[in-house]
């Protein structure tokens, strides 16, 4: 019986100790993201792999491709599906929001809760393109693509962060 509540105890007390030390690896790797994202915004060098279309017209559709918007210095690399209406397009159908081109405009805001509003413009031979892009802090991100030609569309995605060597 006693031994029993000696092995209780310590139970209690290693369950106890290890909970701290977990809560401190889980806020660390939280900071260490949030740093990640930040130097990647502000070295406007970053790619997000998105996951989820939503059209203007129908519900949204998970994605199971590989479709991203990559920002290298000053151009983007947009390689991404469309569903929508288009107003106007070239014959053929063209490229939709599958093009590298240089970035006419770009500018970056902050929010309250430390998110990244960035808007960025863009023009190819088929199109002006406004993107609107907020990155959250622990790196998840909503994009919103105005074309000119066609009806908008929103994607959501998560920022893919290189890792650090330790």
């Amino acid at each position: 019986m006693k031994a029993s509540r000696i092995f209780i105890l310590a139970c209690l007390f290693v369950a106890g100790s290890t909970s701290p030390a977990m809560a401190q690896s889980r806020k660390e790797k939280k900071q260490q993201t949030e740093q990640a994202v930040s130097r990647a915004i502000e070295s406007k060098n970053y790619k997000i792999s998105v996951n989820r279309a939503t059209p203007m017209q129908g519900g949204s559709k998970f994605l199971t491709d590989s479709y991203s918007v990559e920002v290298r210095n000053d151009s983007i690399y947009s390689y991404l599906p469309y569903f929508g209406v288009a107003y106007s397009l070239p014959y053929g159908g063209g490229k939709g929001l599958n093009f590298k081109e240089p970035i006419s405009e770009y500018t970056t805001e902050y929010g309250k809760k430390g998110e990244a509003r960035i808007t960025l413009k863009v023009r190819n031979e088929e199109d002006n393109y406004t993107y609107n892009i907020t990155i959250y802090p622990n790196g998840t991100s909503s994009i919103q693509v105005t074309p000119t030609n066609r009806q908008s569309i929103s994607f959501s995605g998560d920022m893919e962060l290189k890792q650090q060597k330790q």
